[in-house]
């Protein structure tokens, strides 16, 4: 998780590749192009999904 450190310093770029190391590279970002301009917006949160705010809500919901 990114924590306190503000967005775009070191200390929140090496926490995020820490977890998704694969986004600094320029392989990962090349590939994003084609997609980007198809439309396909990939979600790179820097948490994993069973830790989101939004599923601990959609069980509840009716």
């Amino acid at each position: 998780m990114v924590g306190t450190s503000p967005p775009g310093t070191p200390e929140a770029l090496a926490r995020i590749t820490e977890h998704r190391p694969e986004i600094a590279t320029l392989d990962f970002w090349e590939s994003m192009k084609p997609r980007n301009r198809a439309g396909d917006i990939p979600d790179l949160s820097p948490y994993p999904a069973s830790v989101r705010l939004h599923h601990q809500y959609t069980d509840h919901q009716s």
